[in-house]
């Protein structure tokens, strides 16, 4: 009996499209069983719920902008994330700073909402004065957030 490796390490990735489309397909396949044992316990038949959340996401013209407005912001993260690290940045809080920036932005908003302590301001008044200030606080916010992850890894 020969003790070959039941695992070998290959040189070259084995990069044909079949390949990857069967390796993409199971992985698919395999989220939905996985997902699909959450459903059980309450008594919903997974494919039901699977069919009842297509729908609903694509179904009509609504639900495809549902979803686009729900996924655009995590595209922009992942987006950022692959700029930064094929240009060797390394940085893992991007989640943590698209939140940051978006609460930053609200506490702007009710700032300047009706009955607030700056609102309500006319919409001339609005745009020009409130709206880039609004806009600061959302891109600044992120970036002192993110010098906390290397300011800590520093003293450590």
């Amino acid at each position: 009996m020969s003790s070959r490796p039941l695992i070998e390490r290959r040189l070259e990735p084995n990069d044909s499209p079949l390949t990857v489309s069967l390796i993409t397909l199971l992985a698919i396949l395999a989220a939905l069983l996985v997902g699909s044992l959450f459903f059980l316990p309450f008594g919903a038949n997974p494919l039901e719920a699977y069919s009842a959340m297509f729908r609903e996401s694509f179904g009509n013209l609504r639900g495809i902008g549902f979803s686009l407005v729900r996924a655009t912001p995590l595209i922009f993260v992942g987006l950022g994330t692959i700029f930064a690290w094929r240009s060797g940045f390394f940085y893992l809080g991007f989640e943590g700073a698209i939140l940051t920036g978006a609460a930053m932005a609200v506490w702007v908003a009710l700032l300047t909402a009706p009955e607030a302590a700056i609102g309500p301001l006319p919409p001339l008044f609005f745009f020009p004065w409130c709206l880039p200030p609004a806009l600061r606080p959302g891109a600044f916010g992120p970036v002192s957030w993110g010098y906390y992850a290397p300011g800590l890894r520093a003293m450590r």
